[in-house]
């Protein structure tokens, strides 16, 4: 063999071999690739499986307890059924179209009933769409799953029935009757439509065979992904494929067939040379070696990916669901702990996304330090995080996990030379204990979270069955007061703030309150901060509160300025300074009409930005009151750079020094206030003797029940437009001289309301 074909053949052979592993990479991320699409797939599919499990079992779980009052009472007549019935299709976002209640196989109770009352009497056993799966579940006492259904009231839906039993006998169904298309909208399942052809299909509990609840109009066949959903007994199944097939030719697929050609060349060039030249195999070697790990290199990080989530790093929701299923399949037992940022939405609203996303980072840090190698963390989307403590439900060791964390989150408080006081609310369900699914123990670790985030945030709390009922007592509030926006349902009262040096009214503060009384502010207020209705409530009580102004200056009544309370997450609303500003110019009222009461949680968020926001408010010309000062994180460091024009001595710090016999504590802290020209109103004035003690204070401004309580707008004047509370001015001047002070002494130890006295006093 000549030298020539010698070299020609090694080269040939050396560039096979190479260009044969460069294929051998391609396949693999090909299939790899293809891999990641069907895992995309199955996470879609998972996700649309939960949504419509939580879409259905929510409403069933409220349906379970119609069931269990009608076997202990089951007289109950139409009206009953629909005042029980009435909170639970409240909080059904409509999805629901009616529940009803069975008699045997006959229609006896509905809800709503007006519009479906055609239904009452109907026997369902006498209807073909629905004979045989009434009378299925009737005969083996099995709930039954059934769509799509043509209803005898009219129209397609989704039915779900519970038999009810008396006496270990068959007596009846409850059912939900879903509205079959908005059930299928809030799935999420046609989302899935632009890249799948998908399928939801479930099986005939009769006869086995598969019937078609849903499709985008495709046939799913050959190589599919698909995902079983379980509701009541009913297993359905959803299947996708894509339009176009499984995609795998990715560009890394394409780069490495085409690295491959480049470096299968230059492996038959150099192998050419080397057979002649030993020193430059060497060199060929190594820059193959090189070349293999580094596409080693490439593979473990597409891995690396798969898992982990971009931004932290930590493990992501795709490996937290495959390892608590591993743990729940292997009967493992743990605790899962739920972890909401607290307010990290107002970080994101005023620094900026790109700083929210370096404290996430920060945070996530924080927690890898705060565990052990027991413990796992996952990043599980937004401001969420999951930690999962393996084989630990003791609640003391769990408490002692969380201890760990709050210290470390402790530490991730400053990023960027900026406080962000980080905290989270952490629900806590545990395995099998709570749960053996997922879904489950996911829930109810939210419900959990949620009851923590409702405490006062910064909290923990275990999940247990009351919190289900409390969750649906959230569902209520929130829906009336959804109700009292659409209708405007709220009414103002007003308290006088009482001018100290002359008796007279200074001032008013507009308190909110249900139009029916039928709750208190402080039931709704909290749950209308943390839902965002808050906002909406806000802008009505400026816009109201104004209008009364008007009327009342349209009617020749007096009118003084109005104090109105905004809330922190009010302040972070970036349009409220432009909305008070149009609401004072389109009725011409004055801005130093208005008084605008905050507290000093302003400060422990967004510090800065709403600095700039009471700025504004305050350029415009409304005057600013602390409120609330003495309580929480109060300081007088606050005031020094605050743009306030009062604070207001909380009754709490009243109660604390009216009855010490130095005073100077309180009229230390009044001068200070007076030095930084500030305006001081105590709050929490009830009798006439703390009168008595704080009106030497030198104190501008006085509140409380003493002088006046909260009224409607109608008992504010009297028929002349005159204020109906009686002036303190000549009480108030009598009792700084000394010849008089006796007398008014007397009259407060006497334990007479003031405004009792003074009405004594005019009429003699």
């Amino acid at each position: 063999m000549n030298s020539k074909l010698r070299k020609t053949i090694y080269s040939g052979i050396v560039f096979v071999l190479v260009f044969g592993m460069f294929a051998l990479m391609a396949n693999f991320e090909h299939q790899l690739a293809i891999e990641r699409h069907k895992q995309d797939a199955r996470d879609a599919l998972l996700m649309t499986q939960t949504n419509l499990e939580s879409i259905i079992t929510s409403r069933m779980i409220s349906m379970g307890s119609i069931a269990a009052y009608i076997e202990i009472d089951n007289k109950i007549t139409q009206l009953e059924y629909s005042s029980f019935a009435k909170n639970i299709y409240a909080s059904s976002d409509d999805i629901v179209k009616s529940m009803t209640f069975i008699t045997d196989t006959t229609i006896t109770h509905i809800y709503p009933y007006e519009e479906n009352k055609s239904a009452i009497g109907i026997d369902l056993a006498a209807e073909a769409s629905q004979r045989e799966l009434i009378l299925y579940a009737k005969d083996n006492i099995r709930p039954v799953f059934a769509a799509p259904v043509n209803l005898v009231e009219g129209g397609i839906g989704i039915i779900v029935r519970i038999p009810v039993v008396l006496d270990d006998a068959y007596y009846g169904q409850v059912a939900i009757i879903f509205d079959y298309d908005k059930t299928i909208a809030s799935s999420g399942i046609e989302s899935l439509s632009g890249d799948y052809i998908v399928e939801l299909a479930g099986f005939d509990p009769l006869n086995g065979d598969k019937v078609i609840i849903w499709n985008n109009g495709g046939d799913p066949t050959g190589d599919t992904i698909e995902q079983e959903v379980n509701l009541y007994g009913s297993a359905l199944v959803l299947t996708v494929m894509p339009h176009e097939g499984w995609q795998g030719k990715t560009v890394l697929y394409h780069m490495l067939f085409f690295i491959g050609v480049i470096v299968s060349s230059f492996a038959f060039m150099g192998m050419y040379k080397v057979v002649s030249f030993n020193d430059d195999l060497k060199v060929a070697n190594e820059e193959l070696e090189n070349t293999i790990g580094r596409l080693q290199i490439s593979e473990a990080y597409i891995t690396h990916m798969a898992e982990h989530d971009s931004l932290t790093e930590l493990y992501n929701r795709r490996k937290f669901v495959d390892f608590l299923e591993s743990q729940l399949t292997s009967g493992k037992t743990g605790s899962v702990l739920l972890l909401d940022i607290d307010n990290f939405k107002n970080i994101n609203d005023t620094l900026g996304h790109v700083y929210g996303d370096k404290v996430l980072v920060s945070v996530s840090k924080g927690l890898k330090d705060a565990v052990d190698d027991n413990v796992h963390v996952f990043r599980f989307g937004g401001d969420e995080f999951i930690v999962i403590l393996v084989d630990e439900t003791d609640t003391d060791c769990i408490d002692r996990c969380i201890e760990s964390i709050v210290y470390h989150l402790e530490l991730c408080n400053e990023v960027e030379h900026i406080k962000n006081h980080i905290t989270a609310s952490i629900g806590i369900s545990r395995y099998p204990i709570n749960g053996n699914t997922v879904e489950e123990l996911l829930l109810k670790a939210d419900i959990a979270m949620y009851s923590a985030k409702k405490s006062g945030k910064n909290k923990r709390q275990f999940f247990y069955d009351d919190l289900i009922s409390n969750f649906e007592n959230r569902i209520n509030i929130e829906n009336r007061l959804r109700e009292a926006l659409e209708s405007s349902d709220f009414m103002m009262y007003y308290q006088p703030i009482i001018d100290s040096k002359t008796g007279e009214i200074s001032s008013f503060e507009a308190l909110i309150r249900l139009g029916d009384l039928s709750m208190a502010p402080n039931e709704f207020i909290p749950i209308a901060e943390e839902n965002g209705m808050i906002i909406p409530i806000g802008k009505w009580v400026i816009s109201e509160v104004l209008d009364q102004l008007q009327n009342w200056e349209a009617n020749g009544c007096e009118i003084k300025p109005i104090a109105i309370n905004l809330s922190a997450r009010q302040i972070y609303d970036v349009t409220i300074v432009d909305y008070i500003k149009e609401e004072l110019s389109s009725r011409a009222i004055d801005p130093f009409m208005i008084e605008i009461e905050i507290t000093e949680s302003v400060l422990i968020d967004n510090k800065e930005e709403n600095m700039k926001v009471l700025a504004a408010l305050k350029k415009i010309g409304v005057i600013i009151s602390l409120d609330d000062f003495g309580t929480g994180y109060s300081s007088l460091n606050y005031l020094t750079y605050m743009p306030v024009d009062k604070i207001k001595l909380d009754k709490s710090l009243k109660d604390r020094f009216i009855d010490m016999e130095d005073k100077k504590i309180m009229n230390g802290l009044i001068s200070i206030a007076h030095g930084l020209n500030l305006k001081v109103v105590i709050e929490g004035v009830e009798e006439a003797s703390e009168f008595e003690k704080l009106v030497v204070t030198n104190c501008d401004y006085m509140q409380g029940y003493c002088f006046g309580r909260p009224s409607p707008a109608d008992q504010i004047h009297d028929s002349n437009g005159l204020f109906l509370y009686r002036s303190l001015s000549k009480w108030v001047k009598e009792s700084i001289r000394d010849d008089s002070a006796r007398q008014f002494q007397e009259l407060l130890i006497s334990g007479k309301n003031l405004e009792e006295s003074i009405i004594d006093e005019y009429d003699s």
